[in-house]
């Protein structure tokens, strides 16, 4: 059985952004503050492309607006051993 990654990845983003009650928008506007670009515009394609297509976006960006919603990338191996690694949090 294999998971449709893409599909659960966009639902994943698409609940977040509801319960949080947060357009897309409103988050291009936390990016681009973050990145210190003049205008949510500047980031919105990016947003969307995230949204649309989570799976193919590069990790760093798709790390950004997960990090703007209050989350984190969680890798988990099936081993004994468990190592935790966390980024930097955005401010």
């Amino acid at each position: 059985m294999s998971i449709d990654l893409q599909k659960v990845l966009k639902e994943i983003l698409e609940k977040r952004l509801t319960a949080l009650d947060m357009s897309k928008y409103e988050l291009a506007k936390r990016l681009a503050v973050e990145r210190g670009k003049a205008k949510p515009t500047d980031v919105s394609k990016l947003v969307s492309k995230c949204f649309e297509e989570p799976d193919a976006r590069r990790y760093m960006d798709l790390a950004a607006l997960i990090e703007l919603m209050g989350g984190e990338i969680v890798v988990r191996w099936h081993s004994i051993e468990e190592n935790v690694v966390s980024t930097p949090k955005a401010s």
